[in-house]
């Protein structure tokens, strides 16, 4: 990669404030809608605190962060991801238009205090950087690597493209409410006023850019128009300078606002024992959660100092060497801006004196289903209000949705979000032990990719506080002696039995019905040692497990479900309960069987046997309760060491195959069988040939 011109015409990486790594912030996904979350959900929906679980929540530090891009893969087996020598380019996309993101969000010393019932404040530090590329196409990215022939000769328009970094924080002050607790409805709101503080910022925008590549090192033509506007800031620390509060003006501040209310649904299956004081703050006693709210809001846009060489810009170049763009021997982005002027490549049309950069403004939305005591499954959508096409210099967070079960309890969470945004699926986990918690949204997922083109990670520390306090056990006074008594005179004993079993009513646990003294006085009327109270089938023979009726037959096929190994599903006695398979399916797999070629002496499967294994692959992706059996033969031509093997090695090559185009491992089973079994004489060229097969055989149980 051609990792000079990184710096420059990817204005986002030379922004980034920690200048070592690329980790960034996607709102603890997995994590954020926890009960338990404390003062680290004011971020996403300030009406959050109210009512929370917590008396008193600090947050010591919690840093979490996203970053990905289209334009790029790494391979897992890679040993870093930062190491850009190590990606190579996406190419045939199916959005050819290139993005990136990038953003770390630290969460300082912060806290929450519920004031009482109803009432809750909280007080937050914040440090982020973010950084968006938008609508990049593959010749502008290739410029970072070796351009390739297929590109040579080609005409690439850029429009609407947009290189966006900013670094910045904030002081927020909350305060959350519950507005309405009245039956089964429960509401609450909450707001955050805060003050942004911007550390510094730049944008790049191409208008229109057309280019055309020549060879590997060379350019025909560049021509376009467009804007470089950068902090006056940046260049001190990209020069490596340490940052110094001293350089802080609050003409680079402004307020933000985030906005919350969240509603509940309680419907009383979850509600809290009065009478135990664990229960009244431990329990979670909606059905529905419903939370909404619009974070950083804000009407002004922070103001920069904007660098001596930020201006509109004509781009004109002809038949020049790429390695003129790389600007060797300089060192900020002003040096480097005068360099391309002076190379007659760049020429500044308009000159401005501020960068004005707006805040992620960003609508979120989710909806908890509380499904058992402690489990949970979350919906939740993050929409950015400023995107790829918007006319606004700034950043924005990248627009998701999720979906997450999850289990939590007052010292211990667990969660596995399963998320999707318009370039990248993911599938992560989040673990909450006491004041820790850790986590990715993508963990699981790059489990089971061999190549990936995003990161993610969070992680926190805080100190908690628990609502609710022990009440004092009431000291039980001792009751004085019952008064002694004289002794009664015996009474005269009648004994009563009114169902007329021999069973005296006070022995008889079912007086008015005559039953059998085994079962103290109640009736078994079907004899199956289950008396007809507790007997759901009291006129039929049956088992206890079953409340006294006979074993259930689901799919009514005439097999029990205890016999029948697919119970849900009518099939046939001879199949064990299971549909007899098509015949059409059988001939197929044996067609397939016949289809399927290798290379001689070798477990390579030949190009014309893929579309039988593709047909076959098809119908079990048709009907996941099909298995398969795979079996390798060979003839008796070689020892027969080698022949086991082969034909090991050919059905696992088979099984495979099925694997790669998306059959579950655990439907297929393969076994060779060397030259034991023929079906022919070895003693001919055709037996042989018949010899030398893959037997599959299909079935579903």
């Amino acid at each position: 990669m051609r990792k000079n011109l990184i710096p420059y015409l990817a204005l986002s990486a030379s922004l980034l404030l920690m200048r070592k790594e690329n980790l960034i912030a996607q709102d603890l996904i997995g994590y954020n809608y926890n009960n338990y979350i404390g003062v680290n959900g004011v971020t996403s929906n300030p009406a959050s605190i109210a009512a929370s679980r917590y008396k008193f929540h600090f947050n010591l530090v919690t840093a979490n962060g996203y970053g990905g891009t289209n334009a790029y893969i790494i391979n897992k087996g890679n040993s870093s991801f930062f190491n850009f020598d190590q990606w190579k380019e996406r190419r045939n996309t199916v959005n050819e238009k290139k993005n990136g993101w990038a953003n770390i969000d630290i969460l300082g010393p912060s806290f929450l205090l519920n004031l009482n019932k109803k009432n809750a404040l909280a007080v937050t530090t914040r440090l982020r950087t973010m950084a968006n590329m938008y609508n990049l196409s593959n010749g502008a990215i290739s410029l970072f690597e070796e351009p390739t022939s297929d590109l040579f000769g080609k005409t690439f328009n850029e429009k609407n493209v947009k290189v966006n970094a900013h670094a910045f924080a904030d002081l927020g002050l909350s305060y959350a409410k519950v507005i309405k607790d009245h039956g089964k409805h429960f509401l609450k709101g909450g707001a955050t006023l805060k003050y942004i503080q911007g550390f510094s910022a730049g944008t790049i925008r191409m208008d229109n850019l057309d280019i055309n590549i020549k060879d590997a090192n060379t350019l025909n033509q560049a021509n376009g128009n467009g804007s470089i506007m950068y902090a006056k800031s940046l260049d001190r620390w990209m020069e490596g300078d340490d940052f110094k509060t001293s350089q802080l003006s609050m003409r680079n501040g402004t307020f933000g606002l985030d906005l919350g209310a969240v509603y509940e649904i309680r419907n009383g299956t979850f509600k809290p024992n009065e009478n135990k004081f664990k229960s009244q703050f431990r329990t979670i006693p909606y059905n529905f959660r419903f939370s909404f709210a619009v974070t950083d809001f804000t009407v002004a846009p922070i103001k920069y100092k904007a660098g001596a060489q930020s201006a509109k810009y004509k781009l004109t170049a002809a038949n020049v060497n790429i390695e003129e763009f790389e600007g060797k021997g300089t060192d900020n982005m002003e040096e480097y801006l005068k360099y391309l002027q002076s190379e007659n490549l760049l020429t500044k049309t308009a000159a401005t004196e501020d960068v004005k950069m707006f805040l992620p403004t960003s609508l979120r939305g989710n909806i908890d289903w509380h499904v058992a005591k402690h489990f949970f499954v979350n919906a939740d959508a993050l929409v950015s209000v400023h995107g790829a096409n918007t006319k606004k210099n700034g950043t924005n967070y990248i627009s998701t949705l999720s979906l997450t079960p999850r289990f939590e309890s007052q010292w211990f969470g667990l969660s596995s979000p399963i998320s999707f945004n318009k370039e990248e699926f993911n599938w992560g986990a989040s673990l909450r032990v006491g004041p820790i918690f850790i986590g990715s949204g993508s963990i699981l997922s790059s489990m089971f990719k061999k190549e990936f083109s995003n990161l993610d990670a969070y992680a926190g520390l805080s100190i908690p506080l628990y609502q609710g306090k022990r009440q004092k056990k009431e000291k039980k006074e001792t009751p004085p002696p019952p008064p002694v008594e004289a002794p009664a005179p015996k009474p005269v004993v009648v004994i009563l039995d009114r169902d007329k079993d021999g069973v005296p009513d006070e022995q008889d646990a079912c007086p008015d019905v005559a039953g059998l003294a085994k079962y103290q006085g109640c009736p078994d009327t079907d004899g199956d040692a289950i008396i007809d109270s507790k007997d759901k089938c009291p006129t039929l023979p049956g088992l206890a497990k079953y409340d006294g009726c006979p074993i259930p037959d689901t799919d009514g096929d005439g097999i029990n479900d205890e016999e029948d190994k697919c119970p849900n599903q009518p099939g046939t006695k001879a199949n064990n309960g299971c549909p007899e398979i098509k015949e059409e399916i059988k001939k197929t797999v044996e067609r397939t069987a016949k289809q399927l070629f290798f290379v001689f002496g070798k477990a390579t499967i030949t190009t014309n046997s893929y579309p039988a294994l593709n047909e076959l692959a098809t119908i079990m992706q048709e009907d996941n309760m099909l298995l398969l059996d795979i079996e390798g033969h060979t003839d008796n031509v070689g020892s027969d060491a080698s022949n086991q093997k082969l034909s090991e090695q050919r059905a696992e090559a088979a099984k495979q195959y099925l694997i790669q185009k998306g059959i579950n491992a655990d439907r297929i089973t393969s076994k060779g069988f060397g030259e034991t079994q023929p079906i022919a004489p070895n003693t001919t060229i055709e037996g042989r040939a018949q010899n030398r097969r893959i037997v599959l055989t299909i079935r579903n149980n």
